[in-house]
């Protein structure tokens, strides 16, 4: 269970993205095998906006995830979930967004090379538009220690904007270091 304040950062905004936002996230682990588990979830988010048009938005979904090490470390992975993220248009207080991913893995101490691939179905909050954003990536990472790692990536988006059919893409090429802790 959590919350968070989420604030526009105009004055006078023509459209208020000013929110409380409470919600909670519970799950159960199944381990079929020490190679095969699968995560399966509820998430409930109610977001209060301040906005005049459009008070609030209620979300409840199922989230699933099934992580299979297929030996001589390489890994699959597959993700659905449901999340309400901040907006990607100027006309949505927020973002509705179904994400379905897959990923490979396929490490080689201390490098790991991956390949993943995602599409997000995005609904703004407060408007009749939906997009379908195909999203993928590759790339190496290295690891300098337990909880560093450095990373090339690869990555492209395409939109497809459903109202208007409108699309484009984009690529990008990045360099990281991550640190987990």
């Amino acid at each position: 269970m959590g919350s968070q304040d989420d604030f526009h950062q105009a004055s006078n905004p023509a459209i208020n993205r000013s929110a409380k936002e409470a919600g909670g996230v519970a799950g159960i682990r199944i381990t079929l095998s020490s190679d095969l588990q699968i995560d399966l979830g509820m998430r409930h988010t109610h977001r209060q906006f301040e906005d005049q048009a459009f008070a609030e938005f209620s979300i409840s979904y199922f989230d699933g995830r099934l992580t299979w090490k297929l030996g001589n470390g390489l890994s699959a992975q597959g993700t659905i979930e449901r999340q309400i993220k901040e907006p990607t248009t100027t006309f949505g207080l927020a973002d509705d967004v179904i994400t379905y991913e897959v990923r490979l893995d396929k490490k080689f101490d201390p490098w790991t090379i991956y390949g993943r691939a995602f599409l997000d179905h995005v609904r703004p909050i407060g408007d009749n538009f939906d997009y379908f954003k195909f999203n993928w990536a590759g790339g190496a990472a290295y690891e300098l220690r337990k909880d560093t790692e450095i990373y090339a990536e690869y990555s492209g988006k395409f939109v497809n904007e459903k109202v208007t059919i409108e699309s484009y893409d984009r690529r990008h090429v990045g360099a990281e270091i991550r640190v987990k802790y």
